[in-house]
């Protein structure tokens, strides 16, 4: 009985994916006047079943730019770093933000922080591989201590992996915590107004283009402070708070994404 429902769940399996294969092509082939809507829908649903694919969010990130939507794009890109495992794709992203940002404006943006660069780097995969690293450190570190072949040449260098990975994971989390994480500025395509301080009133400062990345000091309130570019205040609904997932212990194989 157990042989023929492992060979139904392959089937089911195969057959699924297929189905999904097939709506992918389908969404690559629609016009780019949908292709925003049918990449959102797409997502929606798989979401639903708790699928959430780094590539999805990718395309739907190039149907904003193709409909010129900066800010969007912005986001998009975000979520697909959030999502993605493979540690070259995401520096990839990470770059193409930084591009993006460049042709907004000519000066450092806060995804070209090195800060912000490791915490995104440091996702899931890679806290799953630093944690499998300090278990087989500790396992090889009781054989050779009270195994059946106990030997103290080799003791110092699983134990040297133990304190390292936990130096490193002390030294990522601690990062992840302190690094603040950016907004982007959107107002429909229009700039942003920056102000002098938290009110239309008062005296513009500059206005900034819609799809910039700024550090905020204040998110709590209607209005938020930057530093830079310009330091002054913007409205907080012309901006969108990007989705950061902090990395969680999730032990179903992503770490595989490293290699």
């Amino acid at each position: 009985m157990k042989p023929l429902f492992l060979i139904l769940t392959c089937l089911l399996t195969q057959w699924l994916f297929a189905d999904s294969v097939e709506s992918w092509e389908q969404l690559l082939q629609k016009s780019n006047s949908e292709k925003v809507s049918s990449w959102q829908n797409w997502i929606a649903s798989q979401g639903e079943n708790h699928i959430q694919s780094p590539e999805a969010y990718f395309n739907l990130a190039q149907a904003f730019w193709e409909a010129d939507e900066v800010a969007p794009t912005v986001e998009a890109l975000f979520q697909s770093i959030q999502w993605e495992n493979n540690p070259v794709k995401i520096l990839e992203k990470i770059q193409l933000i930084s591009d993006i940002q460049r042709v907004l404006a000519d000066h450092s943006s806060p995804i070209d922080s090195f800060g912000l660069r490791l915490s995104l780097l440091y996702n899931s995969a890679f806290k799953n591989f630093l944690g499998i690293l300090f278990t087989l450190a500790v396992t090889c570190f009781l054989l050779l201590q009270f195994g059946v072949y106990q030997t103290s040449r080799y003791r110092w260098i699983p134990l040297s992996l133990m304190f390292l990975s936990l130096i490193l994971i002390g030294i990522l989390e601690l990062n992840q915590k302190r690094t603040p994480i950016p907004v982007v500025l959107d107002n429909n395509k229009l700039p942003v107004i920056l102000y002098n301080s938290p009110s239309e009133s008062q005296e513009v400062v500059a206005d900034l283009p819609s799809g910039l990345l700024v550090t905020p000091e204040n998110l709590d309130s209607d209005w938020i402070s930057i530093q830079h570019p310009l330091g002054g205040w913007i409205s907080k609904k012309e901006s969108r708070k990007l989705a950061f997932t902090s990395a969680q212990w999730d032990l179903s194989g992503s770490f595989f994404g490293l290699f």
